[in-house]
């Protein structure tokens, strides 16, 4: 059974041409839930200008017997809405007074008590946000055969991934698993997987068979009924944008599964698709181009934040959004989601994952240590910088202070930039992203530090109140892991305080300002993903120490998009979006192992003039640092006069991490 969501749909005639469209095996999407049920387009929707159409996902459970009335439809991530109807009549009769009030309590609806169809059976559901104001959704529902059920064998597909949202080299963990429901064994299975060039299988395992991580095929064997085996591949993410990796059963019982009939005897879900979407950073000033080169015809979406709902992209919408180019390319200036649509058919196919792209920020401030200075009467504050530019700047010269070089904080002084500017007292820079703020006035109640990138365009700001000088300081206490992930619907993790100070109280604060404690001892269990801060305070004098920041990130299922327009439920990875950036790579690396000599062959588009290529060992120093023109396509390193061992080299562009990699020097 598939659940659809909203307005969105997808009959399978349409996918099966999306899948031609794109000259490839790309399938669609699996549900966990019931298997006889089947969703048919959206009947309607209002038209009122200002209407917020009703967000919902429906989805059905079978019979548990083939005599019982205990079929359910269920209703799910309800948004804007406010009562519902069911019938299996249609919509003619339905009314907005007739309809069932939602419980504001609740988080789904269920409507139990429905029978075993002899054949099929159609139910609608309209939800409403207003009288004029409405959704409307149709699911079938399909006799439950059990004598046959017994007798088969019911391959099912079910796939996700731990984070839709990482960054350039992070790892992404893809779980498949496959179940069978019947009885019987299934032989010979056989799993393809299709993994995006943008994906670097760094390591898999499978429950049962052998995985090819260069072809993608799984070949498991046979499957006992009623036996569930699952495949683990966690792939490093080697550039921004989108990103996929589809399986689908290919073979089962020594005979190849038809894409066409999918839905007939073999029944079951017998395809996956994931994706990942890595942000992309807007500078102010900077635009991002997205292209679909193969198409025309293509929608542009941008999600609107007050109402949630992706609209199109046209001549009126403000330019300093997005705008739609001559050759229907679209250059986006403002963060936000961007997603996109191709018709196809009668159906307006999309991309799983939106582009997201982040607004204009400086490094992130974090603050280390607050400390007294008694003897002149002030105090002073260590931060550190997260992803800051300047520490690559200042790794590069730290590293050549030994050969008469300026240090870093001589060369930012000379410079006389600084990425961290303050209120009060004077900066210093210590190096690594860690700064010190001096002798700030012990009158002075707090003080105001600006962190700016590289370019100066982009900028974020943090207010530290100072400590009390007249009473001994509190040592902050110390904890074991200040950030931690979890998954929805999984057990959320516990932070543990390991060390504090003798005569001291340990409290946890969901505010910065430490206003008032949430909970008390050594360890704590959050109720719900998001920052959390943790002090220590004297039993004696009250003094509460420095607080340290712990944040809890929830990896939650990606919603799908709702659109105003009718856009089909994105289920498979059919279009694939192009930009400047995502052309930018590193084609080829030799010799490796490398002697006197390294080249390295990389493409870079005529839009972006240059780039630039650093080398680093592996303690993180910067050995070499090279500028990359566009109109070149090649370039020779000397590593004659490097130590052997194990190097890496940084691809980026204005900033952005482009491409990563590993290579050996080693001397004849």
């Amino acid at each position: 059974m598939k659940k659809i969501k909203g307005l969105l749909k997808q009959t399978f005639g349409n996918i099966f041409v999306t899948v031609l469209l794109c000259s490839g095996l790309v399938l669609l999407g699996s549900s966990s839930y019931g298997t006889n049920a089947r969703l048919n387009k959206p009947k309607g929707k209002s038209a009122k200008a200002d209407c917020f159409p009703p967000v919902f996902t429906l989805r059905s459970v079978d019979v548990t017997q083939a005599n019982t009335n205990d079929a359910q439809l269920i209703l799910s991530n309800i948004q804007n809405a406010r009562r519902y109807s069911i019938s299996e009549k249609g919509t003619a009769d339905m009314t907005y007074a007739k309809a069932t009030v939602f419980d504001p309590t609740k988080k789904e609806v269920v409507i139990k008590g429905l029978p075993n169809p002899t054949d099929f059976t159609s139910y609608t559901v309209r939800v409403y946000n207003s009288e004029t104001c409405f959704a409307d959704q149709i699911i079938t529902l399909e006799h439950v055969n059990f004598a046959d059920l017994v007798d088969e064998s019911r391959l099912e597909l079910i796939q996700a991934v731990d984070n839709h949202n990482p960054q350039v080299d992070e790892t992404v963990t893809f779980t498949t698993i496959i179940s069978n429901k019947g009885n019987k064994t299934a032989t010979g299975v056989e799993i393809q997987t299709l993994i995006s060039s943008s994906l670097k299988v760094v390591y898999f395992y499978a429950d049962k068979g052998t995985f090819e991580s260069t072809s993608g095929l799984w070949g498991v064997g046979n499957v006992n009924g009623g036996e569930t085996i699952k495949l683990v591949v966690k792939a490093k993410v080697l550039q921004q944008g989108l990103s996929y990796l589809t399986s689908y059963i290919w073979r089962q019982n020594g005979k190849e599964r038809d894409i066409k009939a999918r839905n007939g005897a073999d029944g079951g879900d017998d395809y996956g698709v994931s994706c990942v979407s890595v942000p992309i950073s807007l500078k102010k000033g900077e635009n991002y181009k997205v292209t679909l080169q193969k198409y025309s015809g293509v929608k542009w979406y941008y999600k609107n934040v007050s109402s949630g709902v992706y609209e199109e992209i046209t001549k009126s919408t403000p330019s300093d959004i997005a705008v739609i180019n001559k050759d229907s390319s679209l250059s986006v200036l403002k963060g936000g989601e961007y997603t996109f649509s191709k018709l196809v058919g009668t159906c307006n196919v999309g991309s799983c994952c939106p582009i997201i792209i982040e607004g204009c920020s400086g490094p992130k401030i974090v603050v280390d240590s607050i400390y007294c200075n008694k003897k002149i009467d002030s105090y002073s504050i260590r931060v550190k910088l997260l992803d800051d530019d300047w520490s690559i700047v200042q790794q590069a010269y730290l590293a050549t202070a030994n050969i008469g070089m300026p240090t870093a904080v001589d060369y930012l002084k000379r410079l006389n930039r600084l990425p961290l500017q303050s209120s009060a007292g004077y900066v210093v820079a210590n190096g690594d992203g860690f700064y010190t703020i001096e002798n700030i006035p012990a009158f002075m109640p707090n003080v105001a530090l600006v962190a700016t990138d590289i370019s100066g365009k982009c900028s974020s700001s943090k207010i530290v109140n100072a400590p009390n000088c007249n009473i001994q300081g509190v040592q902050a206490p110390l904890v074991l892991n200040q950030i931690e992930t979890f998954a929805t619907g999984n057990e959320i993790p516990t932070f543990s305080v390991v060390s504090t100070a003798k005569g001291t109280d340990v409290l946890w604060f969901d505010d910065e300002n430490a206003t008032k404690p949430i909970a008390t001892g050594t360890v704590f269990t959050p109720s719900q993903a998001g920052t959390y801060f943790v002090a220590a305070r004297d039993r004696k004098t009250k003094t509460l120490s420095m607080k340290r920041e712990l944040t809890l990130t929830e990896i939650a299922p990606v919603k799908e998009g709702v659109f105003k327009d009718k856009v089909c439920k994105c289920e498979s990875a059919t279009i694939l979006p192009d930009d400047d950036f995502s052309k930018v790579t590193i084609t080829a690396l030799y010799p490796n192992p490398a002697d006197d000599h390294l080249t390295l062959d990389y493409n870079l588009p005529e839009s972006l003039p240059s780039a630039k290529l650093v080398f680093f060992n592996v303690s993180g120093t910067v050995i070499a640092s090279y500028g990359l023109e566009s109109n070149e396509n090649k370039i020779k390193v000397s590593t004659s006069t490097w130590m052997e061992g194990t190097y890496f080299f940084q691809l980026s562009v204005n900033g952005r991490k482009m491409k990563s990699d590993k290579f050996i020097v080693m001397h004849n």
